[in-house]
């Protein structure tokens, strides 16, 4: 990957598997560097912004996720990782009727046959 980007600074998808490699082994710092860059380069991919959400959910920062993973959704309305981690954030802030809401769509997204989610509390 540091090759890759070595060679081409314009390579979204380099900084993206890069910044998924550091948000694997814990280095938050330099996946949201890389995340962030691969939404520069390329503002309309949905996976980037995703991407940058995971970071913030690692963080326990869920309003930044929010804002992430709604974009994400924003631009790809079909992809159920971001209404589940939108969801998880949701968690976070207590708001349990919004994160079932959003388990449920991503379960109906998912090709996998998965319980929806009931509101708690």
């Amino acid at each position: 990957m540091g090759q890759a980007i070595i060679r081409d600074k314009t390579l979204d998808i380099a900084y993206a598997n890069r910044g998924l490699a550091y948000l694997e082994v814990g280095d938050f710092q330099k996946a949201w560097d890389d995340f962030i860059t691969a939404v520069e380069l390329a503002t309309q991919e949905p996976m980037h912004h995703h991407n940058l959400g995971l970071v913030f959910l690692e963080l326990k920062m869920p309003e930044p996720a929010i804002t992430c993973f709604t974009k994400a959704i924003s631009l790809d309305p079909e992809t159920p990782v971001a209404y589940n981690n939108r969801g998880r954030a949701q968690q976070l802030l207590g708001h349990h009727k919004k994160a079932a809401a959003d388990f449920n769509k991503a379960c109906a997204l998912d090709e996998l046959e998965l319980e929806p989610a009931s509101p708690t509390a």
